[in-house]
């Protein structure tokens, strides 16, 4: 079984380490599996609630071509200069990746395009799995994609569905993201997602938007 689309609620933001979690098989298929999972806070409030499809693997003969790279992330990350944040911001998921911009700024309005990866694990003693890099990935989209001025707006998404055709080739994943803000406070962000080699899925986040 391979995960295809992973299906997140993200209901409040995070406390701190220690988390837990549970995690049920809902749909048990020969090809076809479906996950839930509940993470909660210290304090035992759920947090994040998360759906994930997984079907079947098998050798097919079938021809598999790949989507080429999106053109706004270039040739990949290895020339790119890193992403240095801004130094009053508090220790967080920025402390925990490395970004390479390939086109745009972060907050900056309209589409853009950045290359990530993983610095750390997300579960201390557990190796980073290629799911979880692209799942963390596809969170970045509304801000390197930005609808509004970083500075002037809120536009925060509590909900990601990242939909993934393959794993990617190494460390590194590439987003390819642009929002929507409408006047009546709702957006969207679609992310297009690539490795090296090609397409390896889609993200997508509703935005709750607001004037800081």
């Amino acid at each position: 079984m391979r995960t295809v689309r992973l299906t997140l609620e993200l209901m409040r933001p995070l406390s701190r380490a220690p988390l837990s979690s549970r995690v049920e098989v809902a749909r048990e298929g020969r090809r076809v599996q479906t996950i839930t999972v509940v993470l909660r806070d210290r304090d035992g409030t759920v947090s994040t609630s998360a759906v994930a499809l997984r079907v079947r693997t098998a050798d097919i003969d079938t021809p598999n071509a790949t989507d080429p790279v999106p053109t706004a992330l270039g040739d990949g990350p290895d020339d790119l200069p890193a992403f240095e944040g801004n130094p009053a911001w508090r220790r967080g998921f920025f402390h925990a990746t490395e970004l390479r911009f390939s086109d745009g700024a972060l907050g900056e309005p309209g589409p853009a395009a950045a290359w990530i990866r993983l610095t750390v694990p997300v579960v201390d003693d557990e190796p980073v799995t290629p799911l979880s890099r692209v799942a963390a990935a596809g969170d970045f989209g509304n801000g390197v994609g930005a609808p509004l001025p970083m500075d002037r707006f809120l536009y925060i998404n509590p909900d990601l569905t990242v939909a993934v055709d393959r794993h990617p080739v190494d460390e590194w994943v590439g987003i390819s993201a642009r929002s929507t803000a409408g006047a009546d406070g709702v957006g969207r962000t679609v992310t297009a997602m690539a490795d090296r080699q090609g397409r390896i899925g889609t993200a997508l986040q509703s935005l709750y938007v607001d004037h800081r």
